[in-house]
C-alpha cells in the first residue's frame, strides 16, 4: 500500500502544475470558468500542505495532557481545509462568475480550455460544468453563459465544503462508532453465556483510525472471577477481530444481583 504521505506530495506537486496551467489559459481565453478551475486547484494545494500538517501533529505521541494522543488535530485541520473551499474556492469562483454575467467578454479559441479540461477530467464535476459552460458560450455566442458555469462551480465547491465541515464538526465534538456497529458489538457480548446484561456503548473517534470504546457488562451472579477475566479478554478479542479501529477498550464488569421475589422492580 502506497504511503499516504508520498500520496499527499505527488497530489500537491500536481495540483501545482494544474493551477498554473490552468490560470495561464484562463488569461489566454478569458475564461471565467477557466479561471475558478485554477483557483480550485491552487485551494486544493493548500488543502493537501494543511493536511500534511495535521497528519504530521496527529502522530505525536500521547503526553500527560493529552494522554489518548493528539488523533484529533487531523480532525481539525479537515475542518480548516473546507473552510477554505468554502470561502476561497466557492466564494471567488462565484464572485468571478458574477463578474463575468454582468460584464462579459468572448472567449477566445476554446482549444486550449478543452485540452486543460481532458488533463484534468477525472478530478470533480467542476471540470465537467466548465467545459460545458465553455462550449456553451461559444456555441451559442453567449460570454455570460462562461459566468454562468463559474457560479455553478461556485456552489458546487461551497456544497462540498458544507458536507465536510459537518463531518469535521461531528468527529471534533466526540462522534462515536454507528448503529449498526454498535449493534454488532452488543450481539458479540450477549453470545457469552456468562452475560446477563450489556450496558450503554460510550465511543468517539480520538483519530481518524483510533476508536475507544467503554462499556460494562452485568454477569451472572454464580459466574466465577477467573471466568470473568476471560469472558472479558475473549469480547475484547471478537471486537478487535471484527473493528481494528476499536483499539482502546474498556470493560467494567459486575455481578448481577437477582431481584427477590415481591420487590419493587
Amino acid at each position: 500500500m502506497a504511503d499516504p504521505k508520498v500520496t499527499l506530495y505527488g497530489a500537491i506537486a500536481a495540483n501545482v502544475a494544474i493551477a498554473v496551467t490552468k490560470c495561464i489559459v484562463a488569461g489566454i481565453t478569458g475564461s471565467s470558468a477557466m479561471l475558478s478551475e485554477g483557483v480550485h486547484s491552487f485551494v486544493d494545494t493548500g488543502n493537501g500542505v494543511l493536511l500534511l500538517v495535521g497528519r504530521r501533529l496527529s502522530q505525536r505521541p500521547p503526553t500527560p495532557e493529552h494522554p489518548f494522543g493528539h488523533g484529533k488535530e487531523l480532525f481539525f485541520w479537515s475542518l480548516i481545509v473546507a473552510v477554505l473551499i468554502f470561502g476561497l474556492g466557492g466564494g471567488i469562483s462565484f464572485y468571478q462568475g458574477v463578474l463575468h454575467v454582468r460584464d462579459p467578454r468572448p472567449l477566445e479559441d476554446p482549444f486550449w480550455n478543452y485540452a486543460v479540461l481532458a488533463e484534468d477530467a477525472a478530478a470533480l464535476i467542476g471540470l465537467a460544468v466548465a467545459a460545458l459552460s465553455i462550449w456553451a458560450s461559444h456555441r451559442f455566442n453567449a460570454p455570460a453563459l462562461d459566468g454562468v458555469g463559474s457560479i455553478v462551480i461556485g456552489v458546487l465547491l461551497a456544497g462540498v465544503a458544507v458536507v465536510l465541515i459537518h463531518e469535521s464538526r461531528g468527529l471534533l465534538v466526540g462522534e462515536g462508532i454507528r448503529r449498526d456497529t454498535a449493534q454488532g458489538i452488543r450481539e458479540i457480548v450477549r453470545n457469552e453465556p456468562a452475560v446477563r446484561e450489556v450496558g450503554a456503548l460510550l465511543s468517539m473517534y480520538i483519530g481518524p483510525d483510533e476508536v475507544l470504546l467503554a462499556f460494562d457488562v452485568a454477569f451472572r451472579e454464580d459466574t466465577p472471577a477467573d471466568e470473568v477475566a476471560a469472558t472479558v479478554e475473549r469480547i475484547e478479542q471478537a471486537i478487535r477481530a471484527r473493528h481494528d479501529k476499536i483499539r482502546r477498550i474498556y470493560i467494567e464488569g459486575r455481578h448481577s444481583v437477582p431481584t427477590p421475589a415481591g420487590a419493587p422492580r
